[in-house]
C-alpha cells in the first residue's frame, strides 16, 4: 500500500455479515488496518456487486465503475493488483496490462507452488480417509515451506483426527505464531483442549475464534461439545444451533477440515 501513496487512491475495507461495529473495529485494530472500514449490514453490498468469494478485492475507477476484481488471494495477487491499479489510473493501456499479466512474465514462487501441491495432495488423502498418507504429505509441504500456514492448520486437524491432542496443540500454536489472528488455528487449538478435557481453556479460545469469523460453524460446534462436557446443556444447545445456522446459510469453507463431524 505504501507504493500507492500520492496516487489519488482510496482503500476501503468492507466487513460483510457482521452486525457489531465494535467487533469490526477490534478486528481492524488487531490487524493494524488504518484505512476506513465499512460494515455491510445484511450483505447488501456483496449482493449488489455479485461477490461470492471471501475475500474479494474490487477495483473501482473514478467514475464509480468496477474495472476488475480479484477473488480470494491467488499466488499472482500482487501482480494482478498492481496491473489493475495502473490500468485504472491510466498509467498503462489494455495491451500493456495483458503483457504485464502474461504467464511468461508472472514469476511464480516455485517453493510456494510445490508446498501448495503437497498440501492439495494431503487434502485429497484427507477427503478419502487416508490419514497417514495425508499426514506424510502435509509434513512434506511444511518442510518445503515452513511458513505455509494452511499446512500447519491441516496437520493440526489431522492430529485431532488421530486422537493426538498434544501434537495438535504444538502444531496449532505454531500456526498462531505465523498468524496470531487465524480463526482456524484458534478453533483447532480449542478443539485440542476439548479433547484433553481442559474445557475452560477451550471455551475461552473458541469464543475468541468465533469473533468476526464468517466461517465459524466448526468453532460453534466445538463450543457445543465443550459446554456439553461441562454439563451446561442450554449453552451447548445454543452453540450447536449456531453451528447449524452457519451451515444452512452456506458459510462453509471448501475443505474437509471445516466440516462438523
Amino acid at each position: 500500500m505504501k507504493k500507492l501513496k500520492g496516487k489519488n487512491i482510496r482503500v476501503i475495507t468492507i466487513v460483510a455479515g457482521n452486525d457489531r461495529l465494535d467487533l469490526a473495529k477490534s478486528m481492524t485494530a488487531d490487524n493494524k488496518i488504518n484505512f476506513p472500514v465499512v460494515v455491510d449490514y445484511g450483505r447488501q453490498f456483496y449482493s449488489d456487486y455479485g461477490i461470492r468469494v471471501y475475500p474479494t478485492t474490487v477495483i473501482v475507477d473514478k467514475e464509480g465503475i468496477i474495472t476488475h476484481s480479484i477473488p480470494s488471494h491467488p499466488l499472482t495477487f500482487k501482480k494482478l493488483f498492481e496491473g489493475y491499479i495502473k490500468k485504472a489510473l491510466g498509467e498503462i493501456d489494455e495491451s500493456k496490462l495483458n503483457d504485464m499479466l502474461s504467464p511468461h512474465n508472472v514469476k511464480a514462487d516455485k517453493t510456494h507452488l510445490e508446498s501448495t501441491r503437497l498440501y492439495n495432495l494431503a487434502m485429497k488423502f484427507t477427503e478419502n480417509g487416508m490419514i497417514e498418507l495425508a499426514v506424510n504429505s502435509v509434513r512434506k509441504s511444511i518442510e518445503v515451506k515452513p511458513d505455509m500456514l494452511k499446512s500447519h492448520i491441516l496437520l493440526g486437524f489431522l492430529y485431532l483426527e488421530m486422537d493426538d491432542p498434544d501434537s495438535a496443540l504444538t502444531t496449532f500454536n505454531k500456526a498462531l505464531e505465523l498468524d496470531p489472528h487465524s480463526h482456524d488455528a484458534k478453533t483447532g487449538l480449542g478443539g485440542a483442549f476439548v479433547m484433553k478435557g481442559e474445557l475452560d481453556k477451550a471455551i475461552e479460545i473458541l469464543n475468541d475464534a468465533a469473533i468476526a469469523n464468517p466461517y465459524a460453524q466448526m468453532t460453534y460446534y466445538e463450543l457445543g461439545k465443550a459446554y456439553e462436557l461441562k454439563g451446561e446443556k442450554d449453552k451447548s444447545i445454543e452453540m450447536y444451533k449456531k453451528a447449524i445456522e452457519k451451515i444452512i446459510h452456506k458459510q462453509i469453507l471448501p475443505s474437509s477440515i471445516s466440516k462438523c463431524k
